[in-house]
């Protein structure tokens, strides 16, 4: 896989975007331990999409529910899965950026 970056004219969300504000981070000793635990949670608290953080503090959203996997899985206009189309590339690390 090789790193291409996202075009200029890709929407980037501001600085301290409040739409992650709350993440909960998606691994550690309480993913490891009683990952139920979590998800319930997760859904007790952001409802059917809980934003969260992979490892190495990745910016991501986590669907928890049936009707929304649904959607995203479904509508490839929308939940396109074309990476190209990214707009956080400048938070992930350049070691995980060129693996193959």
């Amino acid at each position: 896989m090789t790193y291409q970056p996202p075009s200029p004219d890709a929407a980037v969300p501001p600085p301290g975007c409040p739409a992650h504000q709350g993440a909960v981070p998606l691994y550690g000793e309480g993913f490891q331990s009683d990952p139920a635990r979590l998800y319930r949670e997760l859904r007790r608290d952001h409802g059917p999409v809980a934003p969260i953080l992979l490892d190495g503090g990745i910016p991501a959203w986590f669907v928890l529910g049936y009707r929304e996997v649904h959607q995203v899985a479904g509508d490839s206009q929308l939940f396109a899965r074309d990476s190209r189309r990214w707009h956080a590339w400048d938070r992930i690390p350049p070691c995980l950026l060129y693996t193959s």
